[in-house]
């Protein structure tokens, strides 16, 4: 008998306690270690040391990057990134801070990251940016940004005074005169920061306020690919000479503000009796077209005071003319009177007649023999299109089918052109009346209308028709579409009405006729078919067709040819060939005709 050994469980928590005091403790990360800060500009490259050319703007928007270890727990991939200045898109109160889960951009990559955007404000120093772990102050990273202080030239990128050069230290205190101001912005701008206001320290703005020295315009982008947004507006000259200093700013920023100064010259005695504008110049100037027909009205005035030597007004233009007698249709001149007896001026008016040459229009009006004093505007005039010149219609404005018999009306409009004929042709058809089949020259009314009737034939094309100015090489095509011309009843024809199932076969010619003009060339059947009537109720195709895919020729004609060799006939039965096609309507026409077979 085996001896029991006596067993005490004191030895066995000695024997836990050795195994488990030889097992090595893993090393642990610090948090604060693991978390990594990284800044890149709107270009997406990486910033370093804090150093940049970022300014101020209050638009500029920079990337926040934070990474962590793949390894660290999800309760620990809470990243809170927090900003001294500038302002996270967030909606909350404090726009100062921002809390970001961070993830797995990349399988491949081993790093967590958690990405945010931040804009700059309009403060420039340094901007204290963090990035901590469940926001604990002890696991984070802090970095520093220098951001440079806005310069005039990053919120109003440019300003200027149209033809300064040739304005500055000439243009005259006439209370008339108008100068253009422009200012670009930025196309990153937002539209709170296109605002833009204009200030002049003499001269006035056309506001309704009463203060005219301001004016806020909206910069907006003429075409999608500019590359700033675009404010101008248009200042007054006032009496006072001397330095004009004009501004312009971002709204509610004045101390980003671009500044332009002009020297504007004192009117002499003689000057100071004329003032002259083209009457409604604001909805003219830019939308005028240079068609040598339409008349602006020039309007100038002197004091009423003014002696009889200084009521003589010369009118000049650089283009257009002046309904004058003489040779010289670029100045005229009116003696200046009174329309009403209780006017405080002297007026005289005339009209400018527009030329076909676009451009800037440099008008002026002065003194008779005292041109160094005149007041001066400039019209642009834009150039004519094909369009404002030319336009062509038609008549019936409806289907028109290629029948060989219909005619249609061509209607040649003629505007803002001194032309009395126009030419017109065609690639298909006829003109009537012409000696040429395509080309007609016609008389234009006195309403500037000229017509052709054009006969069609019988294929289905698109007909252009061209109406163009002789000795021009102004010229409009338009397209007209004809339909096909279907049939209203058709003749079946075939060469014998006897048909041999040994011999050959026999041709079948088919006539597609209208009741009006011609069935369009190129026309199919809708169906031909060939079959026997055991009994009234029932059909049994036989023989075959040859040639079905045949189109009509410019007479409607088509043939076919019929085989009986099918060799299920009966004999005692007549074969009967059954053709169908569609008309105008879409309805179906259907004939036919019998074949006896031969005994």
């Amino acid at each position: 008998m085996m001896k029991r050994i006596k067993f005490s469980y004191k030895w066995l928590w000695v024997i836990f306690a050795l195994f488990f005091s030889c097992k090595e403790e893993p090393e642990v990360t610090p948090i604060k270690e693991i978390i990594q800060l990284e800044i890149y500009d709107e270009d997406g490259k990486l910033i370093e040391n804090g150093k940049s050319s970022i300014k101020a703007n209050g638009t500029t928007k920079i990337k926040l990057v934070a990474s962590i270890e793949k390894g660290v727990d999800e309760g620990n991939r809470t990243i809170k990134f927090k900003t001294s200045a500038g302002l996270f898109d967030v909606e909350t109160e404090n726009k100062t801070e921002k809390t970001v889960y961070a993830t797995l951009d990349n399988l491949n990559v081993e790093k967590l990251t958690a990405s945010t955007y931040l804009t700059l404000g309009t403060t420039s120093g340094k901007y204290v940016i963090s990035a901590s772990i469940n926001s604990k102050s002890d696991y984070k990273v802090e970095k520093e940004l220098e951001v440079l202080p806005l310069g005039n030239i990053d919120n109003i990128t440019k300003f200027e005074i149209e033809d300064f050069a040739n304005l500055n230290g000439k243009v005259k205190a006439d209370g008339t005169t108008k100068i253009r101001l422009i200012a670009f912005v930025p196309k990153n701008a937002t539209e709170t920061n296109r605002i833009v206001e204009f200030n002049t320290s003499a001269g006035t703005f056309e506001v309704a306020a009463e203060s005219k020295n301001k004016k806020e315009v909206l910069a907006t982008r003429q075409n999608e690919t500019d590359e700033m947004f675009t404010a101008s507006t248009y200042l007054t000259l006032g009496t006072t000479s001397g330095k004009y200093i004009i501004t312009a700013n971002i709204k509610d920023k004045p101390d980003y503000k671009v500044e332009q100064v002009i020297e504007v010259l004192p009117l002499s005695t003689n000057e100071s009796f004329i003032q002259f504008r083209i009457e409604n110049f604001d909805n003219l100037n830019g939308k005028l077209k240079a068609d040598g027909l339409t008349k602006v009205k020039l309007i100038a005035s002197v004091p009423k005071q003014s002696g009889e030597a200084n009521r003589t007004v010369e009118f000049n233009t650089s283009a257009g003319t002046f309904d004058v007698a003489g040779e010289n249709k670029k100045n005229k001149e009116i003696y200046a009177t009174l329309v009403n007896e209780n006017d405080a001026t002297f007026t005289a008016t005339t009209f400018l007649t527009l030329d076909t040459t676009p451009g800037n229009y440099i008008i002026s009006a002065n003194i008779k023999n005292q041109a160094s004093y005149k007041v001066e505007q400039i019209l642009n005039v834009l150039p004519l299109s094909v369009n404002d010149i030319l336009n062509i219609s038609f008549e019936p404005n409806a289907t028109i089918r290629a029948d060989g018999l219909t005619t249609f009306k061509v209607i040649s409009t003629l505007t803002n052109t001194p032309a009395k004929s126009v030419i017109i042709t065609t690639s298909a058809g006829e003109i009537q009346d012409s000696e040429t089949p395509n080309s007609k020259t016609l008389e234009v009314s006195q309403e500037g209308r000229a017509e052709a009737n054009i006969q069609v034939g019988t294929e289905v094309k698109n007909y252009l028709i061209t109406a163009k100015l002789p000795n021009s090489s102004t010229s409009l095509t338009k397209t007209i579409a004809l339909e096909r011309a279907y049939p209203d009843n058709m003749i079946i024809e075939p060469a014998s009405t006897i048909i041999d199932p040994s011999g050959n076969a026999v041709s079948i010619d088919i006539y597609l006729k209208r009741e009006r003009g011609k069935v369009s060339e190129g026309t199919s059947l809708n169906s031909i078919k060939a079959y026997q009537q055991p009994t009234a109720q029932e059909n049994v195709s036989v023989g075959r067709f040859t040639g079905v895919s045949n189109t009509s020729d410019s007479n409607g004609k088509l043939t076919v040819q019929f085989a009986a060799d099918s060799g299920n006939l009966i004999k005692d039965k007549p074969i009967i060939i059954e053709v169908s096609s569609r008309k105008d309507d879409g309805t179906l026409i259907v004939e036919n005709v019998n074949l006896k077979i031969k005994e």
